[in-house]
């Protein structure tokens, strides 16, 4: 799994690669995921209020970066998972990844109630060519093909 720290422009700040543990399952590996998201968040000196939404932890999430004020400067306002296989992007569910063996994962569910921030979910290559289209090659052209191979 690969974990990136961007801003808003899409320019990556900080990235961690972390293997898949099969022992873990969908669960553990995205809490270890998130934990590594909020250790570059904590790094480059961002802060993040927790959103009192149902699927948000305690008030000030686990990672003790929430502030009971707005910080000043940049802060982390939110997750973007790009997730391997079949997604159900409005119900927020990864419904299968066959390569990890995951099925019916809620997705911003387990990673909402761990950080306490919004999360959304979208399938990993749409997600990759809807970034190509915005900060890569496909911002000056009227049309885009993105193919993505790689075995699995």
């Amino acid at each position: 799994m690969r974990v990136a720290l961007c801003d808003l422009g899409g320019n990556v700040l900080d990235a961690a690669l972390l293997d898949v543990e099969s022992a873990q399952g969908a669960s553990g590996n995205l809490l270890r995921a998130a934990d590594s998201a909020m250790a570059l968040a904590e790094k480059h000196g961002l802060r993040y209020e927790a959103q009192s939404t149902p699927t948000a932890g305690a008030a000030n999430g686990p990672h003790g970066l929430a502030t009971a004020d707005r910080a000043e400067g940049p802060r982390l306002i939110g997750m973007g998972v790009g997730a391997s296989g079949l997604v159900d992007v409005h119900a927020g569910v990864n419904l299968i990844a066959p390569n990890l063996k995951w099925y019916d994962v809620p997705i911003p569910q387990l990673l909402g109630e761990d950080c306490g921030l919004p999360v959304a979910v979208d399938n990993n290559v749409r997600c990759m060519a809807l970034s190509e289209s915005m900060y890569g090659a496909g911002q000056t052209v009227r049309a885009l093909a993105f193919v993505y191979a790689r075995i699995g």
